[in-house]
């Protein structure tokens, strides 16, 4: 009951902020996500939240070992699901 809550109020206090602020970035991901793009591609990693022009996360993955970083905008991208071979 005290995390539906906690949940509901956080939500709404997101909420507040973005009506005061409109330019302020609605977060969907936090430092450390595991993330991929929405159209496929490797697993990256969420380093931080950084607006230039428009791209708002800044995503880190390893290619053939090299580290690669680039901005993408929050909604192109999503939370990472790893493959589930047996049902529970």
């Amino acid at each position: 009951m005290y995390l539906n809550i906690i949940r509901t109020l956080g939500l709404e206090l997101q909420l507040l902020h973005y009506f005061l602020n409109p330019m302020a970035i609605v977060k969907k991901f936090n430092a450390g996500d595991r993330v991929v793009l929405n159209s496929g591609g490797p697993t990256m990693t969420v380093l931080k939240y950084e607006p230039i022009d428009g791209e708002d996360v800044i995503c880190q993955w390893f290619n053939n070992n090299k580290l690669e970083e680039k901005a993408f905008n929050q909604n192109v991208i999503r939370l990472y699901q790893p493959p589930q071979f047996f049902k529970a």
